[in-house]
């Protein structure tokens, strides 16, 4: 019976682990087709953080589409689309000189102080020579932050760092790397945060203007080592358990909750961008109050003892 229950508790404690804290970290989940150059946030969760990123998915007809793209040619690590950003750039005159782009998301959970954390990423250097995307760099990084840390300038400073210079055009490259936080950081930013003395570089054309630009898939967080080093997107159905009713929807802002006697511990509303808007306690059926909210969709998590056992979508129309 001992060791029945200590197997229980080891494998449990492995499951609850599992967890990638990156919302839409494939990209997958999209809120309308890229028509234009820095569409990021038509991922759904993530957030332009300096700039111009890019966000391709194959709903575009054009140059936003995957596989192909203006910045050249690449099918998706997993599933269908992806990102892009530069990392590098000199450009004469220089007014383009150290320029960065950046994205960023709310995290699934805030970190919790003192833990280690175990981050991976997929990414493939772009080569399109006619606008000068002909380069490969290294620190391709990520910073933590409290809130959305806005626009990002470099600083020379990163939380988790890489130095390898990735420089296969054809082929997904995985990038591992972890970091224990001092703060309940809930926020995750992506980028060089170097300037270009500190970035090393590999010019493959030997042009005078050069510029760096990385495809971007398949990004992880989690306390799971062997989980994070081995995450790839695989599609899930949206987590609804039927036993939870959330009705008028859409509402004009005011919605009922029917917990049918099931324990829920609190409940969270979140926009399409990922920041939570509204967090309350919840033991039975309530009512919650959305109606300050603007019209469109959120998404209203369910916790019991902090973990995610619910996720409805609804929609807010006054």
């Amino acid at each position: 019976m001992k060791k029945a229950l200590i197997l229980f508790i080891l494998i449990y404690t492995k499951i609850t682990c599992q967890v990638n804290l990156i919302q839409n970290p494939s990209f997958e989940d999209t809120l309308h087709c890229p028509t234009n150059v820095g569409e990021i946030t038509a991922a759904k969760f993530w957030n332009n953080n300096a700039y111009t990123p890019d966000y391709y998915n194959p709903c575009a007809t054009d140059i936003f589409s995957a596989p192909y793209n203006f910045a050249g040619y690449q099918n998706a690590a997993s599933g269908q689309s992806y990102a892009g950003l530069i990392t590098y750039t000199f450009d004469s005159p220089s007014s383009l000189y150290d320029y960065r782009e950046y994205i960023g998301t709310y995290l699934l959970n805030p970190l919790n102080i003192g833990t280690k954390y175990y981050f991976s990423i997929k990414v493939c250097v772009a080569s399109q020579p006619d606008i000068t995307l002909n380069s490969s760099s290294n620190n391709i990084g990520v910073r933590f932050s409290v809130g959305n840390s806005g626009f990002n300038i470099h600083n020379n400073n990163a939380d988790i760092n890489f130095n390898t210079i990735v420089s296969d055009s054809v082929n997904w490259t995985k990038l591992t790397g972890s970091f224990i936080p001092d703060s309940s950081y809930n926020y995750i930013t992506i980028g060089n945060f170097y300037n270009n003395i500190n970035t090393q570089l590999i010019n493959l054309n030997n042009d005078v203007d050069k510029s760096a630009y990385y495809y971007i898939d398949d990004i992880c967080l989690s306390t799971d080592s062997i989980y994070a080093g081995t995450w790839t997107y695989t599609e899930e159905p949206e987590r609804n358990i039927n036993f939870l009713k959330i009705y008028p929807n859409p509402s004009n802002g005011e919605i009922n909750i029917n917990l049918n006697d099931f324990k829920i511990g609190r409940v969270a509303v979140y926009n399409i961008m990922g920041r939570v808007i509204k967090e309350t306690k919840i033991e039975n059926n309530i009512r919650l109050d959305l109606s300050s909210l603007n019209n469109g969709f959120y998404y209203v998590y369910f916790y019991s003892d902090d973990k995610i056992i619910s996720v409805n979508k609804i929609t807010i129309n006054h």
